[in-house]
């Protein structure tokens, strides 16, 4: 006990000696830089400075953009049918704020899906043809083109979508011929609704994968670039625009991440299982007769066979 006793004073010196000459090994508060990196292969040096946790966000939104699109659409006509199985159910929480055609999310958003999608995909662009806006702006004018094409696509089908709801409606007495006259008698007025929302929100969400290749083209150019007689745009401007269009492919992320939010709630407690399921169809159809029939043969082509970098860069 005794020799115990004389030794714990020296031990507990030596230990202090040990502190004084690393003062690391004793850390009472973890730094940001202990947070660990995520797995990417490629850290360019304007996102070095900043926080892992970002890094992290990056990361894991381009994993969520990377997912196959034919997966993704696939993965919808199984959700469509486990949505609808689970609609009983879950009808008691209907009643739930952002469950309601009133929530925000619904008014601001999903009315405005195709709007968020298209001036999202377009500031990309427009970064893209900033960055190589030396006389390949024709690759440029394609990948517009292609939002157009979406757009033209929303609207033809929407406008299909009217027009059978137009031609399906019917008065539970035939005596009334309008949905006023109808309702005011205190009588049902039918009609075969499409889901306008299922259709929306997955050509949406699939055209921001297929668009989103471009971005990682953009990046993989970018690691090709090995010029040590840079100037200044390349070594100044051109880093600080990548991390814009960085910032762009997280918000590109995180809207087909809502798009797919909505889509369960759309599924689950709005329409019967047949105008869900053609809502589904048809988006999965406008998805797949533009970039899988259409663009592979066709102008204005595929999103990464058009990218002026890699143009640019195999040259």
């Amino acid at each position: 006990m005794e020799a115990q006793r004389t030794r714990s004073p020296m031990s507990s010196r030596r230990s202090l000696e040990d502190l004084s000459r690393n003062p690391n090994t004793m850390k009472t508060k973890a730094s940001p830089s202990d947070v660990p990196t995520p797995p990417d292969h490629y850290a360019p040096p304007v996102l070095q400075g900043i926080h892992p946790i970002l890094q992290w966000v990056l990361y894991l939104s381009k994993r969520f953009l990377q997912v196959p699109p034919i997966v993704k659409a696939s993965f919808y006509f199984g959700l469509v049918i486990i949505c609808s199985s689970l609609s009983y159910y879950l009808d008691p929480y209907r009643g739930f704020y952002f469950f309601r055609k009133e929530s925000f999310l619904n008014q601001w958003f999903v009315k405005l899906s195709w709007g968020w999608t298209f001036y999202l995909l377009l500031a990309f662009f427009a970064l893209a043809g900033y960055l190589e806006s030396d006389g390949r702006i024709k690759k440029i004018k394609r990948n517009v083109a292609r939002l157009l094409v979406g757009t033209a696509t929303w609207y033809f089908v929407t406008t299909v979508f009217v027009r059978i709801e137009h031609h399906t409606a019917r008065c539970s007495v035939m005596d009334y011929h309008s949905r006023k006259e109808c309702e005011a008698a205190g009588q049902t007025w039918s009609y075969f609704d499409i889901s306008g929302h299922a259709f929306l929100l997955i050509y949406c969400s699939l055209l921001i994968l297929e668009e989103s290749r471009a971005f990682f083209k953009w990046e993989k150019a970018d690691r090709l670039d090995t010029d040590e007689d840079a100037g200044k745009f390349d070594q100044e401007i051109k880093p600080r625009v990548l991390l814009v269009m960085r910032v762009l492919a997280v918000a590109l992320a995180m809207l087909a991440m809502l798009w797919d939010g909505m889509l369960v709630i759309t599924l689950i407690y709005y329409h019967s299982f047949i105008q869900r399921f053609m809502g589904v169809f048809f988006g999965v159809a406008g998805w797949f007769l533009t970039y899988k029939v259409w663009y592979p043969n066709y102008w204005p082509g595929l999103p990464e066979d058009v990218s002026p970098l890699l143009t640019a860069q195999s040259s």
